[in-house]
């Protein structure tokens, strides 16, 4: 949904996608799946926000923290987005005065 609004971008939204595969395919199997399994290692490798910052910095050593990278990466991102849109919808009012006054069922109240 937030993709579709335009909340978050392509790559946010396949890392969420990818993020929701890795976690499923340790999730339904209590054992034998590591970050090793080819499968995950595909996925890891294909994390948009982690590889973006290869070029500033090394990859890490392991596709487990190219994992967690990529989703500390993501949670950043996310955050930013969370206090863009907040910053979005606030406004301040014209005369400062009014902040002492809430309007509930039509009827106003002071704060």
């Amino acid at each position: 949904m937030a993709y579709c609004m335009g909340l978050i971008s392509e790559s946010m939204y396949h890392d969420l996608d990818i993020v929701k595969q890795i976690r499923n395919k340790f999730a339904h199997k209590m054992h034998g799946y590591s970050f090793d399994d080819p499968e995950i290692v595909k996925w890891c490798k294909s994390l948009k926000l982690a590889t973006m910052i290869s070029d500033v910095s090394p990859l890490p050593n392991s596709h487990g923290n190219l994992f967690i990278l990529g989703v500390s990466q993501l949670a950043m991102w996310l955050g930013m987005k969370i206090l863009e849109t907040e910053k979005l919808h606030k406004t301040v009012p014209k005369d400062p005065t009014l902040a002492q006054y809430v309007r509930v069922d039509g009827n106003t109240k002071a704060a």
